[in-house]
């Protein structure tokens, strides 16, 4: 299963996306976002593992896909709840950092949340945010 992406997009002679550990010392026109990436003729997969962090604790959920909306996604998530999410169609934009795993890919979706309430008391309440997948997390069970 594939991966949710946390990335930045750059502005300059770079476009493109990068994990936020690339670009210390570029500038980006973002705080970052959650991207569904694939190659470029690819559709969407209908799950991703969305890693979150959970009372401190770095934890799997998986994102699914509506059969009757493919554009809204989902995470059920214990005692949060279901937290919506719609996957934004936009202009391709290729990864353009060092990790390989990446290479070639670009942007199909990127995640907007739909009920930011939901994910604001989720963090106050239980210390609960997603993170995506970025190379700096250590992932159970895998090494760097």
């Amino acid at each position: 299963m594939n991966d949710v992406h946390y990335l930045i997009r750059t502005v300059g002679r770079n476009r493109g996306l990068y994990y936020p550990i690339e670009v210390a010392d570029q500038t980006h026109d973002t705080r970052g976002s959650f991207y569904l990436m694939g190659r470029e003729d690819d559709e969407p997969e209908r799950s991703y593992n969305f890693w979150a962090i959970r009372e401190g604790v770095l934890i799997q959920t998986t994102l699914i896909a509506n059969d009757d909306r493919p554009q809204f996604f989902a995470v059920s998530v214990a005692d949060i709840g279901i937290v919506p999410f719609y996957a934004e169609p936009l202009t391709l934009i290729p990864y353009v950092g060092q990790y390989s795993s990446l290479r070639r890919f670009f942007s199909l979706r990127r995640l907007r949340a739909v009920r930011l309430l939901q994910l604001e008391s989720a963090s106050q309440q239980h210390d609960f945010y997603f993170v995506g997948y970025s190379p700096q997390i250590e992932l159970p069970g895998k090494k760097r």
